[in-house]
């Protein structure tokens, strides 16, 4: 319990203003408005003080954080992560002629590995469809498995208490009651046949069902692929679970079915190029055989034939083989290079869309053109190549629509535009071939038709013999290949089940439960702090009222108020400091002020009391007056009558000499209140108030008038006008700030100057480090040498 104040009752009775007030009274202008960031912003001395203050608000929520915490601990499930490593296969540069090329770039392998086609067969394969609500309950769906219709859902299997029956329900809605020991769920599309014996009587077990796509989605969320470097050829995966054994068993899963579909995806890649190769062989083949029996049939009809020609002269015996030999490769060769344009222009009149790239691969002179040839190669690939993707994605995947615009372009633009310009050369080369021809067929007349025929027929079947060659070479490379054909990829460490949860997310989330409790508790005291209409802080008075301070009080314990030296000690310090500030702000004397403050409990009379004895302790001659005719106290705290006072000498019945009342300090005075009356605010206001002040002026060097709280009427009012000078005591914690404006706002169209606010009751806890800037080192206090008679402290009047 604390002292520092008197205990005023509010009395409520009021007064009126006299009706005019001494021109010689009023004070300088009104104190300067708060400016409006004194109302706001942040302050981490502030928040620290309110902390402080709420220290058992923040302790509660952070031991509910704490329980919070164990609660988390102890009900969050846990997760388990299982991890692996697989090596991708980067073919090298100069490997041999029937090795297969790299099926996947490095970054499409994580691609593949979170496709439908792995995770729907892990999915069915591990039963991740299906979801019991208890992990002890798992072996209870060992066999369980799904209709190719069924329902998903969330299901309750009901044992009845008479263990022999039971009843299945979904989403609330029973869908089947039967026997324990039958088919469960066979309506929904279960194909389920619990054991009797792990069921219990009367128990009820949930479970839940989806599709196998549904679980492919919850298995891709949980599954997390990363290369381990930019250009590493180590994918490392790993795998959350709740079941450190179900989180291993499931990963080594899928690296089972990621490596099998790699290796089908070669595998099936190589098989057709092998199958398109075995097609032209096939054709070239047929083609070969074809030209052969057409030369065979020709040697067989004109082996009977007499031959043609004529004597050649001894002269030109020796040039005839060259010219005659030049002239059949001549004629030869424009026949080979008019075939081969007119079945170019044949094949670019047919749409590009129904043109193959074989059709043009069987002309040889495509083959001696090396842009026509790599762009007839790189369709068949894209083609190829089209045919596998078909199977991993559908026709509006990015991949496909991709693919499928190389196609177009090779078709569309690439072949036709290379097999045009092929025309235009052999059509070119064929023109020069004619001139050349015409210029040795005078030299060759006599060369047979038949000779001509048969080299042609001759140099067909060489010509489509070396491409029937090539191509057989070709598909012999790709048969071994496919036989010798392994996946790209290759698992170098199987996940096994982990011993510890992987990462903190429970601690995490537990230790964000204690901060929460903790974060939580103290955004409620600055909350609590910035709802507080009470004075809590200096800032608040030189802030939002605008008034400088002029000292602090410190609390004073009644129970430590003899044995606590040091306690008496500052009590003095402070009351120093306060009288130092009144001269200061007030100016040259004799000092005329009044006393108050805004409400009951401010403790406006322990510091007029304690404050006219520092005056007086100073060798002033002070008068203090007990200006609460309601409820003054002041003649019981110096021991003196109340009755007569100044009421009486205002009401002309006492002189004023009567009601000077003399205290056990030589220099201080007491006036009493007087004898109570309802005249009494009239009476303050008149002008023998005004007459008494003046003379008390000149007789005492301090006159304090100590007055009712501003709350009570009008009286304070008043006597801070006859003053015309107030100091306001404002009590930390208990002053309510919004009233203290208000009042501060009738005083300011008043003659009255308000010299400074005066902080009682500062408390070392709610306010320590103002209370460790505004307190007195108590090494330093004084110490009396004498018997030092006669001397009141500041503490001694502690009990106003």
């Amino acid at each position: 319990m604390t002292s520092n104040a008197l205990a005023v009752i509010d009395s409520g009775s009021g007064g009126n203003l006299p009706a005019e007030f001494d021109p010689t009274m009023a004070g300088p202008p009104a104190r300067p408005s708060a400016p409006p960031e004194a109302k706001g912003g942040f302050s981490v001395a502030r928040a620290m003080a309110a902390i402080a203050r709420h220290k058992w608000l923040v302790g509660v929520c952070g031991v509910l954080g704490v329980f919070g915490a164990g609660l988390t601990v102890w009900l969050m499930p846990k997760e388990y992560t299982a991890q692996s490593t697989v090596w991708i296969e980067t073919p090298p540069r100069d490997r041999g002629p029937i090795a297969a090329d790299e099926l996947l770039s490095a970054d499409a392998w994580m691609s593949l590995l979170t496709t439908y086609a792995v995770l729907d067969t892990v999915a069915l394969r591990q039963r991740l469809f299906i979801e019991p609500a208890r992990t002890a309950d798992s072996s209870l769906f060992r066999d369980f498995q799904l209709s190719e219709r069924f329902r998903p859902g969330a299901y309750e299997l009901l044992v009845q208490k008479d263990a022999r029956n039971f009843e299945l329900k979904v989403d609330g809605s029973q869908v089947e009651r039967g026997r324990l020991g039958d088919s469960v769920g066979v309506i929904v599309g279960f194909q389920w046949q619990p054991n009797p014996k792990q069921l219990r009587a009367g128990r009820t077990y949930q479970f839940r069902v989806l599709t196998p796509r549904d679980a492919s989605e919850e298995l891709r969320k949980r599954l997390k692929p990363t290369m381990a470097g930019l250009n590493s050829n180590f994918l490392r995966i790993s795998l959350r679970d709740r079941s450190p054994t179900q989180a291993a068993a499931t990963l080594n899963a899928v690296l089972e079915q990621f490596v099998n579909l790699a290796k089908d995806l070669k595998t099936f890649r190589l098989r057709e190029q092998s199958k398109t190769l075995e097609e032209q062989m096939t054709k070239l083949g047929e083609e070969l055989r074809g030209s052969e029996e057409r030369l065979e049939q020709f040697k067989t009809k004109v082996i009977t034939q007499p031959r043609e020609g004529s004597p050649i002269a001894p002269g030109l015996q020796a040039t005839q083989p060259t010219a005659l030999t030049s002239y059949f490769d001549l004629k030869i060769r424009l026949e080979e290079l008019r075939r081969d344009r007119i079945a170019l222009e044949r094949m670019l009149e047919v749409p590009a869309e129904e043109m193959t790239p074989d059709q043009m691969l069987v002309v040889p002179a495509v083959k001696n053109s090396q842009d026509l040839s790599k762009a007839l190669t790189d369709l068949t690939a894209a083609e190829g190549e089209m045919r596998q993707l078909t199977l991993r994605y559908t026709a509006d995947a990015k991949p496909v629509k991709m693919l499928q615009e190389r196609i177009g372009e090779l078709r569309t633009v690439a072949v036709p535009r290379y097999a045009r310009s092929l025309v235009t050369a052999l059509r070119r080369a064929e023109q020069d071939m004619e001139s050349r021809n015409r210029a040795t067929e005078r030299e060759l007349q006599s060369i047979p038709v038949n000779s001509i025929n048969e080299q042609r027929l001759s140099r067909d079947v060489a010509s489509l013999g070396a491409l029937y060659t090539d191509v057989q070479a070709r598909f012999q490379g790709a048969k071994m290949a496919e036989l010798s054909a392994t996946p790209d990829v290759r698992v170098l460490d199987r996940a096994v089940p982990p011993e510890l949860p992987s990462s903190n997310t429970v601690y995490a989330a537990a230790a964000l439960c204690i901060l929460g409790g903790v974060g939580i508790g103290v955004g409620l005291a600055l909350v609590l702090d910035r709802m507080d209409k009470r004075f809590r802080y200096p800032d608040q008075v030189t802030g939002e009222l605008g008034l400088p301070i002029l000292g602090f009080i410190p609390q004073v314990r009644t129970g430590r108020r003899d044995g606590d030296a040091d306690a008496a000690q500052q009590l003095l310090e402070a009351f120093r400091g306060v009288r130092l500030g009144v001269t200061g702000a007030y100016g040259a004397g004799p000092y005329l002020l009044t006393v108050s403050s805004p409400n009951a409990g401010d403790g406006k009379s322990f510091v007029a009391a304690n404050l006219a004895l520092a005056f007086a302790e100073a060798g002033l001659r002070t008068l203090l007056v007990d200006g609460d005719i309601r409820r003054g106290e002041l003649h019981r705290t110096f021991k003196v009558e109340r009755v007569p006072g100044l009421l009486d000498h205002l009401g002309g019945t006492v002189a004023l000499d009567d009601i000077l009342r003399p205290t056990h300090h030589a220099n201080l005075t007491l006036l009493p209140s007087g004898k109570r009356t309802q005249r009494g605010p009239e009476l303050l206001g008149s002008p023998a108030m005004r007459e008494m002040m003046a003379t008390l002026k000149g007789r005492y060097d301090v006159v304090l008038v100590d007055t009712p709280p501003l709350v009570a009427g009008v009286d304070p009012f008043i006597l801070a006008a006859t003053t015309g000078n107030l100091l306001l005591v404002l009590r930390t914690g208990e002053t309510d700030r919004q009233l203290a404006e208000a009042k501060l706002q009738i005083i300011d169209r008043l003659p009255i100057r308000v010299l400074g606010a005066a902080l009682n009751d500062v408390r070392p806890d709610a306010m320590n480090q103002y209370y460790t800037y505004y307190s007195y080192d108590a090494a330093y206090a004084l110490t009396e040498e004498g018997d030092g008679a006669g001397r009141l402290t500041a503490g001694s009047a502690a009990d106003a």
